[in-house]
């Protein structure tokens, strides 16, 4: 068999992601393993069963392993939510922004209630306080008094989870401690490591000294793949353009720096590559051992390693060994992105880059290095459209000068490293050169953004069965060995072939709930996204930072959640009144998204920002529509809305102090299954509504402003008589939300209260008669 190692680490993530999907018993997967066993000694005569048996065994033997892994950590868990106080060597601390500090620490030993444990986990630590020179916390021994917190896992389906990201880097818990509970402890501290550490902080502030911010945050960027210092919409143009893997310490990096130490002493000699191994690593421990830079490390010193032993270096081989004991360190590994895109790269130069040579004539450097980029591009794209939701059309272009620009100031920058010790003008005339190419690297992404219109588009997140589709096609097109075995069938193999492609295609449609409505996580906000039968999506508010400075919501959260749950155009998008934490989060989506329809309340007409709104509309060819009392929109056959909030009387001059009350009031209907959304409405509309509907009897009720006293009168909720309550409320909101007399009035109701807070988005499935109820954080699964 060529390149076993090959099909061992195919058998081996398969046994990873099947444990990981279906969390099967140890007692099964023991049996499994026994029978394996067993048939491979009864199948001792029949190669082609043995091979079977073999494979499989790989693969029960994977998910054991993961299993056992995954609960070597689990005792941890125990201590969640307590104050505990913990000791051990600091690896790196980031300054996330002023006096609050994070922190990787490798634990020894964890002390609860007088009794010490003995233990080897890493821990986040997230600390806040005024701390002098932080970064010489790195590889010193400390202990500190906190409280243990679990990592939080996605908030929205299919988003960011931290939880996961965090047991890609083995670390399993957080601490939340204050810098005074933050002591030096008794202990030998890494020396090495903190030497490493204090010159990549020394070197970090000579640069900002001596270069612009832009040119300086972009160097840090590109030497130690820390992209905080980078101005963002520098980093912007990075990413639309496709040219952002420059800024992640990755195979290039290595490359280069492994030429440029070459230079020096005698080739082949033992002592030579020693000192380069430990220069590799020391460079990796100063980029965070992130997976690019590890994973170059490890193929590079296989490639020292086979040189010294005569053995011939084979790419697929050594890449395939480097993921595989990156997956025995760490089964997790598998599910961090860059991982994925780093190992794609290379498996692309490896199985791609020969095929397509022999397809395309290259007579030349230049056409070479074409293919090589064309490779990566046909090998990233689908993991960089599930992960990050954009296609970049202009990477196969900008890449090119990007590139060679890059191959240029990468050894300036590593003259740097050792020229920033001695100092002195050989240092300053170095870093005026650096200087240049990094100004050429900013401006090549600032013209190509500006010829490309941002060189990019947003895509879907495709489903993963198309995405195994998409590999496994090129697999069979250019691994010479899988085409030659399938030709031999080729008649059953275009046969699943077809088959293939409609199920990947297919298969998601499965999956869909006929009528969904999904309470998005926004924070301290309001979104409520609709789910029709008939394909329609329907937004009513989109959330929104209250304070100018914060991340735009639309952009971070609910573009990503859309995205990714294959929502690519809004049928229609409600904005129920016009405080920031219910509209700024659609403004933004309207940029990002196509919206075909608008709807805000009629009063919006006398309001300042209407004629920002227009603007916007017109720009992006969205019809606005203003809604008032009895207005009524079908969605769908079996879909309707009513307005019952706000009266036309409502349109006057602007008065901020009314906009609550001026919210737009939605009832959806589906086939005799109501919900009723109420914005920010207060008392007063309450009453109203009372008086001039009564008896609103809605199964699901979106508590009018995020259950402030302010609302939820008790007439108002006897009058609703929801079996459901939703309150969207962000954590530690500095309003009091929600009211815990208002929580109490539910309970006293026997009504389920369900909070974005706690509970993360809130999914409910309408199907008939039915009402499921499903959360993003606590699984809670009620059915009435």
């Amino acid at each position: 068999m060529r390149r076993p190692l090959l099909y061992i680490l195919v058998l081996y993530t398969i046994g990873i992601i099947v444990q990981y999907i279906f969390h099967i018993e140890p007692y099964i997967l023991g049996i499994a393993l026994g029978l394996s066993v067993l048939l491979l000694f009864f199948l001792r005569y029949k190669a082609k069963g043995r091979i079977v048996c073999l494979f499989f065994a790989i693969i029960v033997l994977s998910s054991l392993y993961f299993q056992t892994a995954n609960q070597r950590h689990t005792w941890i868990k125990q201590f969640e939510g307590k104050e505990i106080l913990a000791v051990g060597h600091v690896q790196d601390v980031t300054v996330k922004k002023q006096d609050y500090y994070r922190a990787v620490v490798q634990l020894q030993s964890i002390e609860y209630q007088d009794k010490a444990v003995k233990c080897s986990q890493k821990l986040v630590l997230n600390f806040s306080g005024a701390h002098e020179n932080i970064h010489r916390l790195i590889g010193e021994r400390i202990q500190v008094n906190g409280m243990m917190v679990l990592p939080a896992s996605n908030r929205n389906p299919k988003c960011f989870n931290y939880q996961l990201y965090l047991k890609t880097k083995k670390i399993h818990m957080m601490m939340d401690a204050k810098t005074e509970d933050v002591y030096w402890a008794k202990g030998n501290a890494k020396f090495l490591m903190g030497h490493l550490g204090q010159f990549k902080y020394e070197f970090q502030n000579k640069i900002k000294t001596i270069m612009d911010d832009d040119a300086s945050g972009v160097l840090i960027g590109l030497l130690f793949g820390d992209k905080q210092f980078i101005d963002d919409d520098i980093y912007d143009d990075f990413k639309k353009n496709g040219t952002a893997h420059i800024l992640a310490v990755s195979g290039i990096h290595m490359g280069i720096l492994y030429g440029l130490l070459q230079l020096f002493g005698r080739n082949n000699s033992l002592l030579k590559d020693g000192c380069i191994t430990l220069l590799m690593l020391s460079y990796a421990f100063i980029s965070n051992f992130s997976p690019s830079v590890t994973r170059a490390v490890v193929m590079i010193m296989i490639y020292i390693t086979s040189r010294h032993l005569n053995r011939k270096y084979d790419l697929i081989s050594a890449v395939s060994l480097t993921a595989l004991l990156f997956m025995i360190h760490n089964p997790y590994s598998i599910f961090n992105a860059g991982f994925q895109l780093s190992f794609a790269a290379v498996f692309s130069v490896g199985i791609l880059y020969p095929y397509l040579k022999t397809k395309i004539k290259c007579q030349n450097a230049f056409m070479d290095m074409l293919v090589v980029l064309l490779a990566i591009q046909l090998g990233t794209v689908p993991l960089v459209a599930y992960h990050f939701n954009y296609f970049s059309y202009s990477a196969f272009l900008i890449n090119i000068p990007v590139i060679l620009a890059a191959s240029v100031a990468l050894p300036i920058a590593f003259l740097m490293l050792p020229l920033s010790i001695i100092g002195g003008q050989a240092f300053l005339w170095t870093a005026l050169l650096e200087e240049m190419f990094l100004e050429a690297l900013i401006v090549m992404n600032q013209w190509s953004t500006y010829l490309f219109r941002s060189g990019s588009v947003n895509v879907i997140s495709p489903p993963i069965s198309a995405v195994i589709l998409y590999y496994v096609t090129l697999l069979i097109l250019a691994y010479e060995v899988v085409w030659k075995s399938l030709m031999i069938h080729k008649r059953k193999m275009v046969l699943i072939g077809v088959l293939g492609i409609i199920v990947s295609f297919q298969i998601g449609r499965f999956w869909i709930n006929p009528y969904e409505i999904i309470f998005v996580d926004v924070g301290q906000g309001d979104c409520i996204h609709i789910k029709a039968p008939n394909g329609k999506n329907i937004l009513v508010d989109g959330g929104g930072s209250l304070n100018q400075n914060q991340y735009d919501v639309g952009e971070k959260i609910l573009a990503p959640y859309l995205l990714k749950n294959g929502v690519s155009r809004i049928d229609m998008a409600f904005i129920t009144h016009l405080h920031e934490d219910h509209y700024k989060g659609m403004l933004s989506l309207m940029n990002t998204l196509d919206v075909k329809q608008l709807a805000l309340p009629i009063h919006v007409r006398s309001h300042p920002l209407n004629d920002e709104i227009e603007k916007l509309a017109e720009k992006r060819k969205t019809n606005i529509a203003y809604l008032e009392k009895n207005d009524r929109i079908l969605i769908d056959k079996n879909i309707s809305i009513v307005v019952f909030n706000p009266k036309k009387q409502s349109e006057k001059s602007y008065d901020d102090e009314e906009e609550n009350n001026r919210s737009l009031v939605l009832l959806l209907d589906y086939e005799g299954t109501k919900t009723l959304l109420t914005g920010d409405i207060e008392s007063e509309i309450e009453s109203l509504l009372v008086k001039e509907i009564g008896n609103m009897n809605a199964d699901i009720l979106k508590v009018p402003h995020h259950g402030s006293n302010t609302s939820s009168t008790i007439h108002f909720v006897n009058k609703v008589n929801p079996s459901i309550a939703i309150i969207q409320v962000g954590k530690n909101n500095n309003f009091g939300h929600p009211s815990k007399e208002v929580l109490k009035r539910y309970k006293e109701k026997e009504i389920m209260v369900y909070r974005n807070d706690k509970n993360g988005a809130i999914l409910i499935n309408i199907q008939r008669d039915k009402i499921d109820v499903k959360t993003m954080l606590d699984g809670d699964d009620d059915e009435l």
